[in-house]
Parts: structure tokens; sequence; C-alpha cells
């Protein structure tokens, strides 16, 4: 009985594929599966219907390369493939999965360079103990590749990310901060993507001192962050608030992210909290006081009264100045 089969749904393309490739004995494609007629029947493809065929792909003008899938045409491309998906991680798992990661490096950047693919497979199947000696060999190494250094930064590593968090996700994303700016890059990535767990980048803002949280919140500030990543970064955002070197751009920018979600906080402690620590370093800035009052006012928790209260306080200060 044969190992493999593929879905219902995949068999036109195979089945093209096939055609388009030889017969030639060493082909891979007749190698890996067999000729096409083991898979479709005599009656389906007779060679009556392959001269047909043949014909209406040379009145198509369809290029015949080398790679059966690229010689499609763009329309009838699938966004995903699983043949091809499946071929690739058959030969990682033979060529780069059992190699020793520093032993081989330049091989696993060069093939990772001619295949960007391999940077997410690598991620979701590579042993912990290879991932570790990958990042420390990294790490480690000066003039690695910025091309490979970029995309290791923002495909491989959040990918990685995605696998059960352990205490080496945090120390490896401690450490990544020796290229600074891919680890900015990367931070960003983390931020706004909502299906990885939210304590991952809350721990590792926890372990910043007040120079590099009031960075993190600047860089935060000049991007285009999504409302629902602010609010399921909420508390992690607040950590680095609480400790950060305020200014009147760094006053400006959590006022309005605070207002932009208000309404979805309402009943939020955690948000409640936010919005008192805000207003007790607010008092040194005493602006936008309508914008303020509006966003006390709706709010319901149990830290509504507090920010009454120092709220009452800026607008009396105001008038005496």
């Amino acid at each position: 009985m044969s190992l493999w089969q593929f879905l219902e749904s995949s068999q036109p393309l195979l089945k093209r594929c096939m055609e388009l490739a030889t017969v030639e004995s060493n082909n891979k494609w007749i190698q890996k599966f067999g000729n096409k007629s083991e898979h479709f029947g005599k009656d389906e493809v007779s060679d009556t219907n392959t001269v047909n065929h043949q014909n209406d792909i040379n009145d198509e003008a369809i290029p015949i390369t080398n790679d059966p899938i690229e010689a499609m045409d763009i329309d009838e491309k699938p966004i995903f493939n699983p043949v091809r998906v499946k071929l690739e991680r058959d030969d990682i798992s033979r060529e780069i999965l059992d190699l020793e990661p520093i032993t081989h490096f330049d091989y696993i950047l060069e093939k990772c360079l001619e295949n960007p693919n391999l940077y997410q497979i690598l991620a979701e199947e590579l042993p912990l103990n290879s991932i570790e000696k990958l990042f420390k060999h990294i790490y480690d190494t000066k003039n690695v590749n910025s091309t490979f250094l970029e995309n290791f930064y923002t495909i491989f590593f959040p990918a990685f990310l995605k696998r059960e968090p352990t205490r080496l996700s945090l120390d490896l994303l401690i450490k990544g901060k020796c290229y600074p700016l891919f680890h900015k890059h990367l931070l960003l990535i983390i931020f706004k993507d909502t299906e990885l767990p939210s304590n991952i980048l809350h721990d590792f803002v926890s372990t910043l001192n007040m120079n590099e949280q009031t960075e993190f919140l600047i860089t935060l500030s000049h991007s285009d962050v999504p409302k629902e990543a602010f609010l399921y970064h909420l508390v992690t955002i607040h950590t680095a608030y609480k400790n950060s070197l305020k200014n009147n751009e760094l006053q400006n920018y959590i006022l309005a992210k605070l207002g932009h979600i208000s309404e979805n906080c309402a009943t939020d402690k955690n948000y409640g909290r936010f919005l008192l620590n805000f207003l007790q370093s607010h008092k040194d800035y005493r602006t936008n006081i309508t914008e303020i009052e509006s966003i006390v006012e709706t709010h319901r928790s149990a830290f509504k009264k507090p920010c009454l209260n120092i709220l009452n306080e800026i607008k009396h200060v105001s008038k005496d100045k």
C-alpha cells in the first residue's frame, strides 16, 4: 500500500504536473509519484487525450520550465500548494534538520537565501537544542549576511516564538538586542501579532531599564499600531509607561490611544489602573483637559473615583495658573 495520498482537490494539479513532466526514467516526478497512468487510469489519460492536451498547451503558449508548478498560468497557480510544501518539508528533513547547525551554518544560510520558506519550516521543526545553537552562533558571529539576518528576525524568530513558550524564548529575545535595528523590527512584529501569547512581550519588557522602556514606547508611537494590538498588550504598555521617562509627545500618544479604546474598556480594571497612572503623570502637563474629562466620565471601573479626584486637582491647578 502506498504511504502517501493526495487530497481529492489536489488531483487536477497533480495530473497537470505529470502531463507537463517528461517520461524519462530519471525524471524526479516519475520517480517520486510514478507514471501518470498509475494514478488516473488508462481510460482517463489515453494517447488521444494526451495529444489533444499537448495541442492545447501549444495553443496557449505556456512556457515549459524545469518546475512543473512554474509552468502553469499565473491564474492557475494555487495560493497554497500542498504538493510543493510536502516536497520542501521532505527535502528539509533529509538535508538540514539533522545537520549540526554550527558546523553546517553556511550551508543552512545558503539554502535559506535560495528559498525563504525554509526559515519558517526550520523554526517549526528544528529541535530546541539545535535552535539554541543556531541562535548563539548568529549572535556571536560578525558580518552575517544582512538579508539572512532580516529574514531570520522577521520570519524565523516569530515562527519560533509561536511554539510552546519556554525560558529559552525569553533568553533568546533578550540576547537578540545585539542586532538593535532588526530587534526593534521584531518587537513591532510581535506586538502586532495577536496570535502570539501576550506574556512573551510582557516578560521581555519587564526586563528593560527605564531608557529601554521609554525607547520601546517611542517606537510604538512612531508606528501604525492597530487598536486590537494595543488592547491585547494593554498591561505590557502600562508596565513600560509606569517606568518610562515622560515627555509631552509620549503623553499625547498615550492619551490618544487610551481615548481610542475607552469604549472597549469602560469596566476594565487594567485600563482604569493605566488611566489613573496617566493622570498622576499628567499633573505636570495639564493639557487636553476636555478630552481627558470625557474619557474619565465614561469609565465605570473601581478606578473611576480616584481618576476623578486627580482630574479635579489638575483642573484647579490649571485655573490657578
